[in-house]
């Protein structure tokens, strides 16, 4: 008799790893479902969508074990991370980029909403000082089109201090890393570093 698990349950020890909660991995196995039942009825082999819906989680999970063995990298996450659930006052209050750039005069960078936030929809509610790996940052609290609250980080990229991290003006995609129920997405964009930090979304 064989020793090998089912894939079901195999995908939910992959994600409760990955830290979600119980009532997501259900969500996603119900999406599951539903892609099994919407294969077979264009016609398509059951095991299509489905096997679709396995390989993008384990591409995470392995683009965070990547993240997990760098000392670097891991300790960005971390230190996001922390900013991110301690929820602290902010600075300024403002949804005006104009106003966050006169505010934060101490940056040796110019507050700027990247392209990706743009399309994302996110408006600014403030920001506040941080620091990321020692070096002064930037945080602006976000809300999204249904009224949900994100953070968003930015700080001067310097190599030293943050490796290499993905350029999306050279074509790059974003880092993205799932730690604490927390989709974190971090690049390169005009020689700042920014960083998204927002609830996992099953």
């Amino acid at each position: 008799m064989s020793g090998k698990k089912p894939l079901r349950e195999s995908l939910k020890e992959l994600l409760e790893q990955d830290g979600l909660s119980a009532s997501q991995i259900e969500r996603l196995q119900q999406r599951s479902k539903q892609a099994r039942k919407t294969s077979r009825l264009f016609g398509l082999p059951g095991i299509s969508l489905a096997a679709v819906a396995v390989l993008c989680v384990l591409s995470f999970n392995i683009y965070w074990l990547s993240y997990q063995h760098d000392g670097v990298q891991a300790r960005i996450v971390n230190e996001i991370l922390t900013n991110h659930l301690n929820d602290k006052p902010l600075d300024l209050t403002t949804d005006s980029i104009e106003d966050i750039n006169r505010f934060f005069v101490r940056l040796d960078f110019s507050p700027f909403l990247s392209t990706r936030i743009n399309t994302a929809g996110l408006k600014p509610l403030g920001g506040r000082y941080c620091t990321l790996q020692g070096v002064i940052a930037l945080q602006l609290r976000l809300v999204t089109a249904d009224g949900r609250t994100v953070t968003y980080y930015q700080s001067r990229f310097d190599k030293r201090y943050f490796g290499e991290l993905p350029d999306i003006e050279k074509g790059a995609e974003p880092g993205v890393v799932y730690e604490r129920g927390v989709k974190l997405s971090i690049w390169r964009e005009r020689g700042v570093v920014n960083a998204l930090a927002q609830p996992v979304e099953v």
